[in-house]
């Protein structure tokens, strides 16, 4: 598993903000949409594990991050760039 640096000190800005809005899905509903990579969408659900842990914080995450991948991987077709 990935070891995850969760020290204030060390967070940037946007990985601060995400990580106040994660506090319940009431706080973290606005912000899933404004999630716009991979990487921001998995560190926030490693976040999430190693922190509550909470299923559903993890499933909606998840459909995020695969939303994001799905986009990705339509732009790399229409561009001939097969995933093989």
């Amino acid at each position: 598993m990935t070891q995850l640096d969760l020290d204030v000190n060390t967070l940037s800005p946007r990985q601060s903000e995400l990580l106040g809005a994660v506090r319940s899905w009431a706080t973290l509903q606005p912000y899933i949409t404004t999630i716009d990579s991979e990487e921001e969408a998995k560190w926030l659900m490693l976040a999430e594990q190693a922190g509550k842990n909470r299923i559903r914080i993890l499933e909606r995450l998840l459909s995020r991050y695969n939303k994001l991948r799905l986009e990705r991987e339509r732009r790399e077709l229409s561009k001939a760039q097969l995933p093989f």
